[in-house]
């Protein structure tokens, strides 16, 4: 069993992010259970990281408090070659609030009290001038035991620690921090404060209020001009048996400018216990801001949207359940159009945009964001990702964005960490010519390439090693694959001008190919509902089939 620093016996991994991985682990001097995050090794090559690492984990452990998960040691551990930065922490009982909202979401009196807890921690480390930049339901521990519910916040300090080496590293300005929880200026690549641990904390509670953050999107992009630009609606709108005073604290905790919040995290908190001692009441009038901001309050009458520029795309909520950062519910197609009043309109430049987005999110931009300010290019993301031997020939990112696949003429498929566009393990061998499509299953478990070797191969993504035996039929090159929504069917389409349809379970052939093109088959993709298949052809045509 691994070891860290021949003293953090790693027993299992029990999380995966961006900021690394956290393991349960055994400190054997003291005989305790513990967790340990474990960083990219990669981070270590800045040489100002060691420094700031210290100083940040140093600040972390100085935060003593019920609500805050407690960092017991750091340090380097050589054992495996290249250093290897981890932080022994506090395992904490229970999973986190993202687990709880999707298995058993609280009430609203419920996650009232759970962001009061959260609130209670950032009075604290606010007061110790810690600010943590990521509050999110990830990252926010729930524990629920004889009716009664703990609470502990993870990451004080690593967020930023992070986003200054991932600066440093790529030259881009970026940010580390979730689309879905991201305040205004963070978006926007201004300076951050306390003030932004109220708006993410308010997003964490909306979310906990109606099912759903204040913005959803099918990408990154669509999200963060929601926080920038756009005017969540008012949580009873989206949940009717909310108390009033739920849309009057939200409507402040979500201002655009971030001196239109509450004041700091106690009068946030004791805006909420407030309302909940007094459910049916009208919420107190929160301290009133500085005279030189601009006011923020309720609508009571349907508004007109801040128009945003033409090309713009309207937030919707596309996204798969679970995954991180979007969202997974829209809103009733009758909800009133209500809004809590929104920041004056401001033109998003692609640059400040990038800003916010984060590396994974990147990808998903659409093409409408390039025009924003067209004398400004895109961004390199660091060093081109190398080590096909030939021409790389398809690209996929999985449904999390975390993970890259690359096909190549080598005859491998390659699989690349985003976060750090470090390479994951040995190539995925086995075809025998040209890897020409590359997909993943709609959970991310499993990889499929097709090839000029005539075969589709699938791969387990957390082992990458081989599912069964190649899936045969093409008579020459399979061009294109990909997953039905459920992740039940598998397609290919084939320069044999066919279109074949595998049971991933079983992986069988699914009754007969489907003819009809003329020419190679170079593109196939199911409806979100899975019951219509469209196939492109270098025929010069496009083929819907009901499945």
């Amino acid at each position: 069993m691994r070891a860290l620093s021949g003293r953090y016996e790693l027993l299992e991994p029990l999380g995966r992010g961006g900021m690394g991985v956290v393991y349960r682990a055994r400190d054997r001097e003291l005989e305790r259970i513990v967790a340990v995050k474990v960083l990219p090794a990669q981070m270590l090559r800045d040489e100002d990281f060691r420094a700031r690492f210290r100083r940040e984990a140093r600040a972390a452990a100085g935060l003593s408090h019920p609500h805050i998960a407690t960092v017991y040691d750091i340090g380097e551990s050589t054992d495996g070659g290249d250093p290897v930065p981890y932080l022994v922490m506090e395992l904490v009982e229970g999973g986190t609030l993202a687990d709880l909202l999707r298995q058993a979401p609280p009430t609203a009196a419920e996650a009232g009290r759970i962001v009061a807890a959260v609130l209670e921690a950032l009075e604290h480390s606010h007061g110790r001038e810690v600010v943590h930049r990521d509050i999110k339901p990830a990252n926010i521990m729930v524990h629920r035991a004889g009716g009664r519910v703990r609470v502990k916040v993870m990451d004080f300090g690593i967020a930023k620690l992070m986003s200054e080496t991932a600066t440093r590293l790529t030259a881009t300005g970026m940010r580390i921090g979730t689309p879905s929880y991201m305040s205004p200026e963070q978006a926007d690549g201004r300076p951050t404060d306390a003030r932004s641990d109220l708006y993410s904390t308010g997003c964490v509670l909306y979310e906990m209020l109606t099912g759903r953050p204040p913005f959803t999107g099918d990408s990154p992009a669509v999200v963060l001009f929601g926080h920038l630009h756009k005017a969540p609606l008012p949580p009873s709108q989206l949940n009717p048996v909310l108390a009033p005073f739920w849309d009057q604290m939200l409507a402040t905790a979500l201002a655009k400018d971030p001196h239109q919040r509450h004041r700091d995290a106690a009068a946030m908190r004791q805006a909420i216990e407030t309302g909940l001692a007094a459910p049916t009441a009208q919420a107190p009038a929160p301290a009133p801001p500085p005279a030189t901001a601009p006011a923020t309050r309720l609508h009571v009458s349907p508004p007109v949207d801040p128009a945003p520029p033409a090309l713009a795309p309207q937030a919707s909520a596309l996204h798969a359940p679970g995954s991180p950062g979007l969202g997974d519910r829209s809103a009733p197609a009758s909800a009133p159009r209500e809004h809590v009043a929104a920041a004056p309109h401001r033109v998003l430049s692609r640059r400040r945009l990038l800003t916010g987005l984060g590396v994974a999110g990147l990808a998903a931009l659409p093409a409408a964001y390039y025009t924003f300010t067209r004398e400004e290019t895109a961004t390199l993301l660091g060093q081109p990702l190398a080590g096909h031997n030939g021409p790389a020939r398809s690209v996929a990112f999985s449904p999390d964005g975390k993970i890259l696949a690359v096909g190549g003429k080598d005859k491998t498929v390659r699989l690349w960490d985003v976060a750090t566009r470090a390479l994951l393990g040995t190539p995925l061998t086995g075809h025998t010519d040209d890897v020409d499509s590359v997909a993943f299953s709609p959970d991310g478990k499993i990889l499929a390439a097709g090839g000029k070797d005539k075969t589709v191969r699938l791969w387990d993504v957390a082992t990458r090693t081989p599912i069964g035996r190649p899936l045969t039929g093409h008579n020459i090159w399979v061009l294109s694959v990909a997953f039905s929504p459920d992740g039940k069917i598998m397609a290919a389409g084939g320069k044999d001008k066919t279109v074949r349809l595998w049971d991933v379970a079983t992986r069988t052939p699914i009754g007969r190919p489907l003819t009809g093109h003329t020419d190679w088959v170079l593109s196939v993709a199911f409806s979100p509902d899975g019951k219509i298949l469209a196939t492109g052809s270098d025929d010069g045509t496009v083929r819907l089939w009901q499945l």
